[in-house]
């Protein structure tokens, strides 16, 4: 993630209600939050952001919060038969027998750990996973 970004994800969490009411919001609803609110942040900070980086950066947040994040391409792919995460930018596969690196990787190990939150909580598991139980 490059420096202007981090800065656009430092002013959601601590400039607006993103992770108050994210959880509330259907992904259209989300979508035209973060558009307002990256649309004042540039405003505010003279930043020269392109619609097309704006969108970008909307899809990558809305992708990571209402998703499997980075994972889901790998997830939706039916040739993929397991996901095996080494650390938010080592990432391996399992398809058609053969184990490889993925080309997938988290923004850090917070995104990462989020991400798998997400995923236990959607399959109703009870399962805790931290650096003392990762599988």
């Amino acid at each position: 993630m490059d420096d202007i970004e981090q800065k656009i994800y430092n002013y959601l969490i601590k400039n607006t209600d993103l992770l108050k009411f994210k959880d509330q919001m259907t992904e259209e609803k989300l979508r035209q939050f973060l558009a307002r609110a990256i649309q004042t942040f540039c405003e505010e900070n003279e930043v020269k952001f392109s619609d097309m980086q704006k969108l970008a950066l909307v899809n990558k947040i809305v992708e990571s919060m209402m998703s499997y994040g980075p994972l889901r391409p790998l997830m939706e792919d039916s040739s993929i038969t397991e996901i095996m995460i080494n650390g938010p930018h080592r990432i391996y596969i399992q398809r058609h027998g053969k184990i490889e690196l993925s080309n997938v990787k988290f923004t850090d190990s917070q995104h990462l750990m989020h991400t798998v939150h997400k995923v236990l909580a959607i399959s109703g598991s009870t399962r805790r996973v931290d650096e003392s139980s990762p599988y």
